[in-house]
């Protein structure tokens, strides 16, 4: 890496929110701000950097890996900024970090990794410069240029002139000319302070790894930062994270009399589901932690609800607010002279934190219209832009702030003899709703099994499945009798939501899935698309030929069965023996879904052997 970066080009300049957990860059491009997708299709890029025997992995590709290779995965490393191997917070961070920090012999906390057989250590800066470097190459990949001005925002606590210049530093390895260091409370008036009549707003940011609570007071036009902020170093995301993994640690102990607080490699496994349970209980109230093989052979699963997460974790929620009432009495305001509160970080999802935060403010707007990942990001490309002499962008501010874009592959759910039901078209444009009405396949059917499934595949089996519904003590009814509404609503944020619901009861299922789990990589589509289109075309015309003989043979089926429980004068032995037959074959198709063409012809030729002779009589009667 170059020490000193190419000459500035004023053409452009783009804003990155340098995250503890993830990070995000944005830019003024075509008249609006653009918060630039990476190469993995996300908005928000993972601050992680790994490395392996073969290669140095940034972002979403370090952390798909993570949980193979946790010694040399890297994260959280702005928890090591500007602090010397003794701080007491790093010695305590190191205890759950499963990567080694060491001193570098003049007391300076260094990473230690294993990069292609060899142990290497990195600083700090060296690993920031990698994250940054990413978000400048995500910004060139979109712009079509040459980056190398940026605005980029910090935490609170970095504005130190120690963090600052590191901060400086690392960006300057990356080519990056640095405009201007932010801090990110204030960074979120360019988003809700223009124009705005308020005159006391309250920024909430709970990311990752901190807790940040300013204060904003309107004077003479334009916002002021308060300088009489608070700030928690110890409570962000992560600490919800590491309550989780203890817990569940523990609660696998319980059921499996075996220790895994030592396992590095099953510990970071559980994190990565605790983390991802923490993320879904945030739009839905229950979900598992689900862990294949934890240790050696030995899987676990539990399940896990918001009520139990809420209970676990109370007093970290309630500690949310201490930052807040100290912020006040720093600025000599009460509650009530709040005009709103503005809410930055992705841990402000969590539905409590908002509801603690609604409790205390009686009456007060959370401000969130912007997704709070990508506030920060949005913020700083506004004061770039402004830096480097532009100032169309004013106009724009609140538009287009939302995420939106194409349903890569096809969304559905798994019908009867197995098929793919598309509900939501390939190349759909979100946020989009869909409803499909579908009926009970059987007799008496008491429960439903519904997956979601993305892709194009005629067989649901033969796409990637999303997620399953399960309806249960549904009302017992003859075939077709009962209905369900399944519906698939994918929101300005990419978060979709499947709801399958009985009509007339009211009885429901609902699944939320993000939008990193069913927007896959861009090269995983191409290839899904290919083998759909061209590896397993005739293939797959030949199953849904299958799929419309089995229906049709179903139908069939109980076509027969209703005409033979209307007539009551046949022969009753006759009479007996049809329907014995019409009652085996939907059994036997019940059990068969995936029976070949050749199984369906001969079934279909013995029940009318059976059945046709009497179905004839009947109707020469008439």
């Amino acid at each position: 890496m170059s020490s000193t970066p190419p000459p500035p080009s004023p053409a452009v300049a783009i804003g990155i929110d340098l995250g503890t957990t993830n990070s995000c860059v944005g830019a003024f491009h075509n008249g609006k701000v653009e918060i630039i997708v990476n190469d993995h299709g996300h908005r928000v890029t993972p601050s992680m950097v790994a490395f392996t025997d073969t290669e140095l992995l940034i972002g979403d590709a370090a952390k798909k890996q993570a949980v193979r290779n946790p010694e040399n995965t890297v994260f959280d490393v702005n928890r090591l900024i500007g602090r010397r191997f003794d701080d007491p917070a790093v010695q305590e961070d190191m205890k759950r970090w499963p990567f080694e920090v060491v001193s570098d012999g003049n007391g300076k906390a260094v990473i230690q990794v294993k990069f292609k057989g060899e142990i290497k250590c990195f600083t700090p800066e060296e690993i920031t410069s990698l994250l940054l470097g990413k978000m400048k190459e995500t910004a060139e990949a979109f712009l079509g240029t040459t980056v190398t001005n940026a605005v980029i925002a910090v935490p609170t606590n970095f504005k130190d002139a120690l963090k600052e210049q590191a901060i400086k530093d690392a960006a300057s390895f990356a080519g990056l000319n640095v405009l201007r260091i932010i801090i990110k409370p204030a960074s979120a008036t360019f988003v809700f302070g223009l124009n705005s009549t308020k005159k006391n707003v309250l920024v909430f940011h709970l990311g990752g790894a901190t807790l940040e609570v300013s204060l904003l007071k309107r004077g003479n036009g334009v916002y002021l930062f308060d300088e009489k902020s608070a700030v928690c170093s110890n409570l962000g995301g992560k600490d919800f994270d590491n309550r989780l993994v203890e817990h569940f640690a523990e609660e696998f102990k319980r059921q499996h009399q075996k220790d895994i607080s030592t396992t590095k490699r099953a510990l970071s496994r559980l994190r990565a589901a605790c983390e991802q349970a923490k993320r879904v209980l945030s739009f839905t109230t229950q979900t598992f932690i689900e862990v294949d093989s934890l240790f050696k052979t030995v899987d676990f699963i539990a399940p896990f609800t918001r009520a139990e997460f809420e209970a676990l974790c109370s007093d970290l929620f309630h500690s949310t607010l201490k930052p807040v009432k100290k912020a006040l009495r720093n600025a000599e305001l009460d509650k009530s002279q709040i005009d709103e509160v503005i809410l930055l970080g992705g841990s402000t999802h969590m539905p409590e934190v908002q509801a603690l935060l609604k409790e205390f403010f009686v009456g007060k707007v959370l401000r969130k219209q912007i997704n709070p990942e990508e506030t920060v990001a949005y913020s700083a490309a506004v004061q770039a832009d402004v830096l480097i002499g532009n100032s169309s962008f004013f106009p724009f501010l609140l538009n287009e702030a939302n995420l939106s874009g194409t349903t890569p592959l096809s969304l559905g759910i798994n019908a009867s003899g197995g098929a793919m039901k598309t509900v939501i078209e390939r190349h759909t444009t979100f946020p989009v709703r869909k409803t499909m009405r579908l009926s009970t396949t059987w007799d008496y059917q008491t429960s439903a099994l519904y997956k979601v499934y993305t892709g194009e595949r005629a067989m649901a089996s033969d796409n990637h499945c999303l997620g399953t519904l399960q309806l249960t003590d549904i009302p017992s009814n003859l075939c077709g009798k009962t209905q369900f509404d399944v519906s698939f609503k994918i929101d300005n944020y990419g978060i979709l939501e499947v709801t399958a619901q009985v009509v007339g009861t009211g009885q429901k299922s609902c699944i939320t899935i993000l939008h990193d789990q069913w927007c896959l990589p861009k090269e995983k589509v191409e290839r899904l698309v290919w083998e759909a289109t061209m590896q397993y075309q005739l293939e797959d015309g030949l199953q849904r030929k299958r799929v419309s003989m089995f229906n049709a043979l179903l139908e069939h089926a109980y076509q027969m069965k209703r005409t033979l429980a209307a007539e009551n004068y046949l022969e009753v032995a006759e009479q007996r023996r049809a329907m014995e037959k019409v009652v085996n074959t939907l059994a036997w198709l019940q059990n068969n879904e995936q029976a070949k063409k050749k199984e369906l012809e001969k079934k279909r030729a013995k029940l009318e052997a059976v059945c046709k002779p009497v179905i004839e009589k009947l109707a020469l009667k008439k």
